[in-house]
């Protein structure tokens, strides 16, 4: 929770920003939406779960507890700065209950144990898996060049990147 709280939100363009805001006010109200939902719901809000300021699209990083499968902010993809933590016994119940999801953009697992990181990460069906992380990206290169130049094509002009990821979805 300390972190949420103290997380930078604001200018995207100022670089010590570390959260920016919605992409418009529709978002802005959805997001707003699914916060209290997870309040009426019965999730205990510990950090976050207001609009910051009265310009702009900006949430505070929000951060749920006690949050149960069922709830709607379990089950749908928010798209912004919103944190459910829900518990479990086993990483086989955990893997189930992830796999049990009608989405599979991504999934982030937070641990200290690497082991059961990569149980985790081999099991769920996502298209991306971060690990102590959420939504970064490391750019790659077939060669040891710069990647502008490793991954140019001077017939076409095409110029790509390749992204790590866990897998291709099942």
């Amino acid at each position: 929770m300390a972190r949420a709280k103290r997380r930078t939100v604001g200018d995207p363009f100022d670089p010590k920003t570390e959260q920016g805001p919605q992409i418009d006010a529709d978002q802005l109200h959805t997001v707003l939406s699914y916060i209290e939902s997870g309040k009426r719901e019965g999730a205990k809000l510990l950090a976050g779960g207001e609009r910051v300021g009265s310009r702009g699209h900006f949430v505070q990083p929000t951060v749920f507890a006690d949050v149960q499968d069922d709830m709607k902010i379990a089950k749908e993809e928010i798209f912004g700065p919103v944190m459910a933590i829900l518990k479990f016994k086993t990483l086989d119940g955990v893997v189930q209950r992830a796999n049990q999801t009608t989405y599979g953009l991504a999934a982030g697992i937070w641990t200290r144990d690497i082991g059961k990181a990569h149980a985790i990460a081999k099991g769920v069906r996502a298209g991306t898996v971060f690990v102590n992380c959420y939504d970064v990206f490391v750019m790659t290169c077939s060669t040891p060049r710069r990647a502008s130049e490793a991954t140019s094509n001077p017939a076409s002009g095409e110029r790509k990147a390749s992204m790590v990821s866990k897998r291709t979805p099942k």
